[in-house]
């Protein structure tokens, strides 16, 4: 990784930090495609309040069409939000420490021929609601929200979105149309990171991590 790329993760987990309301203090990551990069800016993110922050942060990860941190970190994808969701495990029987020094609770991938989609907007309440002092602040690794109809619920979870945008692919009216659609929806849209650049946005999606 980048040097300026790693530091632009650190400045993004330390103004998550001081930002927080509430424990734990809950955020949701979500790209505007797929292919973004969501799940890489969270897990930097994610790393950079347990390291520079002296945070241990709780990633919940609910795109069940795509799921990829159960396969990357090894962990038992039985051990799911969709299994929080159905009731058939606890929050605390779901997050497995990864890797990289914090806890996640991995998405399981879901079958769309077998019943309606897991309820990961109620999977989420009951994971926030469980975190306490273990988990100050939870990031949730939402799907997509161009591609994902469930992503305005899981978002609307959180205190606020963080909006993940590929560098060369998004266009300006796009990014306004998705922002705007998001707010009349009742999500607080906090900040937008440009993944794949050296740098993040800067204007009004930065300047609300550092009011």
């Amino acid at each position: 990784m980048k040097p300026e790329a790693n530091e632009n993760f650190r400045k993004v987990a330390k103004a998550l930090a001081a930002a927080g309301e509430g424990s734990p203090s809950v955020f949701a990551f979500s790209g505007i495609e797929r292919r973004g990069g969501n799940t890489t800016v969270v897990l930097n993110v994610a790393r950079h309040l347990k390291a520079s922050c002296n945070l241990s942060p709780l990633v919940v990860e609910v795109n069940v069409e795509r799921p990829a941190l159960a396969d990357m970190f090894e962990l038992d994808a039985k051990r799911s939000t969709s299994a929080v969701a159905d009731g058939r495990m606890s929050p605390s029987e779901c997050a497995q420490q990864c890797s990289l020094g914090f806890a996640v609770i991995p998405a399981a991938k879901h079958d769309s021929q077998n019943g309606s989609e897991p309820d990961v907007a109620g999977a989420l309440r009951r994971i926030t609601a469980s975190a306490g002092e273990e988990y100050p602040v939870v990031l949730i690794d939402a799907p997509p929200v161009l591609r994902a109809s469930g992503a305005f619920a899981v978002a609307s979870v959180a205190a606020g979105l963080v909006l993940v945008v590929e560098a060369g692919h998004t266009r300006v009216e796009v990014l306004d149309r998705v922002k705007d659609e998001l707010e009349q929806s009742g999500v607080r849209v906090i900040g937008a990171v440009l993944n794949k650049h050296r740098r993040f946005i800067p204007g009004w999606a930065y300047r609300v991590f550092v009011k």
